[in-house]
């Protein structure tokens, strides 16, 4: 048996005035009783072509429920008819703590998806946790996405993704929107990414993190920096690889980044 409480507040006249403009911000707070699983939804995010989401779960300490270990058992991703579009092929089960789940609007196949609404689903051993996001052809600049949910401390987190490949990009975002930051790096060589350049628009959430990938040593992983919109202005963020001993980096990321500060924050 679940309760599933969600709480709306966008004003209902921007309903009726603004879906053609990106406006989506719906606040949901699911519960379940302890005589059931878990099943929150949250959304819809509002992401276009060419970007990428990130999700993680972030669990409250002390915990107030559902505490004990608990594990990711699969990541999938369904379109508005409920076929099922993406499916993540890493090995599960996944330590929940240790699990980030990545998407680029993209089938298996590698193929690119239409615009149109989708589900991601995280099934967990506590149960389902869904966030709502729609795929435009381009994010209107008065668009703006912002959901949280939360059942006994456990909070979705949804980032937009940026990797190697945006370096020197130029980011849009509102007051309130995540990004986060996924590089290479090897720190069995000496090397590591910093920041050098953190612009006071953005909050840092969360000290930079290295997750090795697989298991053999010194094969490297990826280090995560994860930054939320705090006010309006521009800046820039630069990140380095380098030895702590040398001053030159072996290599520099940057991202120039507006906050537009309107924001539907309650």
């Amino acid at each position: 048996m679940e309760v599933i409480f969600l709480r709306v507040y966008l004003p209902f006249v921007l309903l009726l005035v603004f879906p053609l403009l990106g406006f989506s911000q719906v606040e949901g707070n699911a519960q379940a009783s302890s005589q059931g699983p878990v099943r929150a939804t949250v959304g819809t995010f509002v992401f276009s072509r060419g970007e990428r989401i990130a999700l993680e779960l972030l669990r409250e300490e002390p915990c107030p429920c559902l505490c004990g270990p608990w594990e990711v058992r699969a990541f999938y991703v369904e379109d508005s008819s409920g076929g099922e579009v993406f499916r993540d092929d890493a090995p599960y089960p996944v330590p929940a703590n240790r699990w980030l789940g990545t998407w680029d609007f993209r089938d298996e196949a590698g193929q690119a998806l239409p615009p149109g609404a989708y589900t991601l689903i995280v099934e967990t051993s506590f149960g389902r946790f869904q966030v709502r996001v729609r795929l435009v052809e381009e994010r209107h600049p008065h668009g703006y996405s912002l959901a949280t949910a939360s059942v006994c401390g456990i909070e979705v987190l949804v980032y937009r993704l940026f990797t190697q490949e945006q370096n020197g990009a130029a980011v849009s975002l509102w007051k309130g929107e995540r990004i986060m930051i996924l590089l290479p790096g090897n720190p069995t060589t000496g090397y590591q990414w910093d920041a050098t350049e953190e612009p006071g628009i953005l909050e840092r959430l969360r000290e930079p993190e290295y997750r090795p990938e697989g298991k053999v040593p010194g094969a490297g992983g990826i280090f995560l920096f994860r930054y939320r919109a705090r006010e309006s202005g521009e800046g820039t963020l630069t990140l380095v690889y380098r030895r702590p001993w040398e001053g030159t980096p072996a290599e520099t990321f940057s991202l120039r980044v507006k906050v537009r500060g309107f924001t539907w924050d309650t």
